[in-house]
């Protein structure tokens, strides 16, 4: 797999085809973090982190757009009473509720780059939201990927070590989001 990955790095078209790979991937419902995972593994940590982030953000872009194609009616109607609420929380907050929607998913990433086309949220905002709140994902994942990569490479205890470390970042964000995430819903049921 990792020589595969090298043989695609050196091809000039690969980011391009990457880049694409998010866009197919985010109109037909694909996890965008495979393909984070997979751009991170064939490109490394810090040229697959940006393609990452860009493909994100190119993806969502794609499907936003698809999303505002749905004419208003209809949209209000498949968001729903709590839907319509939702969109107004993230009109009236602009780019950190975007950003708070991608770190802490509360529908696949398609699903909400689709909702938030049809619910007219503002483009800028919802760009720039999206890309501050992938990017910390796509740090973790570099981090991540990179040691895993190490240790195939290379497994000797420092690499492990290493790996391992990288393991509790993750598992500690994981963990640190699912508690803010419980903290917010009590607050928000104690309103």
């Amino acid at each position: 797999l990792l020589a595969v990955a090298e043989h695609w790095r050196s091809s000039p078209i690969s980011p391009f085809v990457a880049l694409a790979c998010f866009v197919v991937g985010g109109v037909v419902v694909f996890p965008v973090n495979l393909l984070m995972a997979a751009t991170i593994v064939v490109f490394g940590p810090v040229a697959g982190g940006a393609y990452a982030l860009l493909g994100s953000v190119l993806s969502a872009a794609v499907v936003y757009e698809i999303g505002r194609l749905l004419p208003s009616t209809l949209a209000r109607r498949l968001l729903g009473a709590r839907g319509e609420h939702l969109r107004e929380r993230i009109v009236g907050h602009g780019i950190i509720a975007v950003a708070i929607v991608r770190i802490v998913p509360v529908a696949p990433y398609s699903i909400v780059c689709f909702m938030a086309g049809a619910a007219r949220i503002h483009r800028g905002d919802y760009l720039i939201g999206t890309a501050f709140g992938m990017l910390p994902g796509v740090l973790v994942y570099a981090l991540f990927v990179d040691r895993a990569r190490a240790v195939i490479l290379e497994p000797h205890p420092l690499a492990w070590l290493l790996l391992l470390a990288a393991i509790v970042v993750l598992l500690g964000a994981a963990l640190g989001l699912r508690i803010w995430r419980v903290r917010r819903a009590a607050r928000s049921a104690a309103q």
